[in-house]
C-alpha cells in the first residue's frame, strides 16, 4: 500500500492524516526526538502507547503545499480523533472522491496499525489487519454509507466531529530541528561587523573567498559520495535476497492449522521474527491453547489479546536470514520498476509502488544526496509465496521487508512488502 498523508485545513489550523508511527520502549522525550532525527521527517509528536511505551508519529511536511506559516499550525488528525474512539474502536472517513482515512485505538491508545490514507482497497486491507489482532473492537465504529458491505457503523462525517474537537497541545506537531541554521548566525555576525567597523571592501573580499571555499568543499564532498569512497553503508547489501526471506518465513510459519481447536488466522514475518496467531472456536479456552503451544514450543511464551475478548492467541518465533552482499551494482530506476511491474502483471499480482523521500548524508559538514533512490512497494496475491521470486525474475535492486499470510474463506492471502533500489 502506498504510504501518503492528507492535509485538512479546518478553522485556521491544518490537520494531517496519514502519519507514520513507531513504538519506543524508552518513552523519554529526548530519546524519541533523537530517533525521529534519523527517520527523514520534518515534524513529529509523542503519544502514550500501550504499557510504558511511547508512540512516536512523524511526517515530512516539506512534501506538502503548506507554507512555513501554515506548518506552524499543523496538528495530527489521528491524535485529535483517537479519544472519540474509546478503548478499542475504529473509524473510516471519506476524504476525497477516491481517498479514505482509517484510524483506530487499542486499549485506549492510538493503534500504530492505523492512521492510513488510501483507496477503498487499501483501507479495507488495513481494517482487516487491525481487526485480526483486536477482535473486540466494538466500542466505537465510524463507517460511511456504501464503503463496504461487510462493515458498517456511525455515519457521522469527519467535518461534524471536528466541529466539536478543538485541537489541543497533545496533537500539535513539533519541528524535528529547532536550531537556527548556522548560516543565519554567520550572516548576522558579518552584517554587525560591517556596520560597526565600516570595512565594506574587506568584508566583500572575505565573503567571496568563503563562498568559493564552501563551493569547492561541497563539490569535493559530492564527488567523494559519487565515487563511493565515503564508506557509506548500502542498505541493499545488508539485507537478504527475496528468495532467502521467503524461504525463511515460510519455514518458520510451517505450523498446524489447528492447535487445541484454535484455527490459524494470520502469520506476519518481519524484523527478524514471525508472529503467528490462531483464533478461538466457540467454547475454546486459553488454558488448553497455552498448554498445547508450550508442549510444542517449550521455550516460547504464547500471547493473547488479554485484556480483551481472549479469542486470539499466538506465538512469536525468531527468523534469521543472512544478508545478500553480492548485489552491489544497482539497476536504473526504469529497469527495476518495469521488471517488477511486468513480473506482477504476468502473475496477476496487485502491485503498488511509491517513492521514498529523497535521502542524503553529511560529508565534511555538507548535506549531499545519496547516489541511489528507493521506492516502497506492496504486493497482494493468492499465489503461495514459496513459488514467487524464484528463477523467473532477476531480483537485483529488490529487497523484501515483510510477508503476511492471512486465512480467509478457507484460502490463504498474502501481502508482500519491500523496497526497490536504483542508481541515481
Amino acid at each position: 500500500m502506498a504510504e501518503s498523508f492528507h492535509v485538512i485545513s479546518h478553522d485556521r489550523v491544518h490537520l494531517i492524516a496519514g502519519l507514520r508511527w513507531h513504538a519506543l520502549e524508552t518513552p523519554g522525550r529526548g530519546t524519541c526526538r533523537a530517533w525521529v532525527k534519523g527517520a527523514d521527517a520534518s515534524h513529529w509528536l509523542r503519544l502514550q502507547g500501550n504499557g510504558q511505551d511511547a508512540l512516536v508519529g512523524y511526517v515530512q511536511l516539506g512534501l506538502s503545499d503548506l507554507t512555513t506559516a501554515q506548518i506552524r499550525r499543523a496538528y495530527s488528525l489521528a491524535a485529535l480523533i483517537a479519544p472519540v474512539l474509546g478503548q478499542n474502536g475504529w473509524g473510516v472517513f471519506h476524504l476525497t472522491d477516491d481517498r479514505y482515512w482509517f484510524v483506530a485505538t487499542t486499549d485506549g491508545c492510538l493503534s500504530p496499525l492505523s492512521d492510513i490514507v488510501g483507496s477503498v482497497t487499501d483501507i479495507t486491507r488495513s481494517l482487516q489487519r487491525y481487526l485480526a489482532y483486536v477482535s473486540d473492537a466494538k466500542t466505537t465504529a465510524f463507517c460511511p454509507d456504501g464503503f463496504s458491505p461487510s462493515h458498517s457503523g456511525d455515519t457521522t462525517p469527519l467535518t461534524t466531529l471536528l466541529a466539536s474537537l478543538p485541537p489541543g497541545k497533545t496533537a500539535r506537531l513539533h519541528p524535528v530541528s529547532q536550531r537556527l541554521p548556522a548560516v543565519l548566525w554567520s550572516a548576522a555576525a558579518v552584517i554587525a561587523l560591517v556596520g560597526y567597523l565600516g570595512w565594506q571592501h574587506y568584508q566583500d573580499v572575505q565573503h567571496k573567498k568563503e563562498i568559493a571555499e564552501a563551493r569547492d568543499a561541497f563539490l569535493a564532498a559530492k564527488k567523494k559520495v559519487g565515487d563511493g569512497t565515503a564508506g557509506l553503508a548500502r542498505p541493499w547489501t545488508q539485507q537478504p535476497s527475496p528468495k532467502s526471506v521467503i524461504r525463511a518465513c515460510t519455514d518458520a510459519w510451517n505450523v498446524p492449522l489447528s492447535v487445541a481447536g484454535w484455527l490459524f488466522r494470520t502469520a506476519e514475518c518481519a524484523d527478524g521474527q514471525v508472529r503467528i496467531a490462531w483464533h478461538s472456536p466457540k467454547g475454546g479456552n486459553v488454558a488448553d491453547f497455552r498448554n498445547r503451544i508450550l508442549h510444542r514450543y517449550p521455550n516460547h511464551t504464547p500471547f493473547f489479546n488479554i485484556p480483551g475478548a481472549a479469542d486470539l492467541g499466538g506465538i512469536s518465533l525468531p527468523v534469521s536470514v543472512a544478508p545478500d552482499k553480492s548485489g552491489d551494482e544497482l539497476p536504473t530506476a526504469d529497469e527495476v520498476m518495469q521488471r517488477l511491474t511486468s513480473y506482477a502483471q504476468r502473475l496477476g499480482i496487485t502491485l503498488s509502488i511509491s517513492e521514498n523521500s529523497p535521502q542524503a548524508t553529511e560529508v565534511g559538514g555538507h548535506t549531499i544526496p545519496l547516489p541511489w533512490r528507493s521506492w516502497r512497494f506492496s504486493m497482494q496475491t493468492d499465489i503461495p509465496v514459496r513459488q514467487l521470486f524464484s528463477q523467473d525474475i532477476n531480483d537485483s535492486g529488490i529487497r523484501l521487508s515483510g510477508i503476511t499470510a492471512t486465512l480467509a474463506s478457507s484460502r490463504l492471502h498474502y501481502q508482500i512488502q519491500g523496497t526497490l533500489y536504483a542508481k541515481r
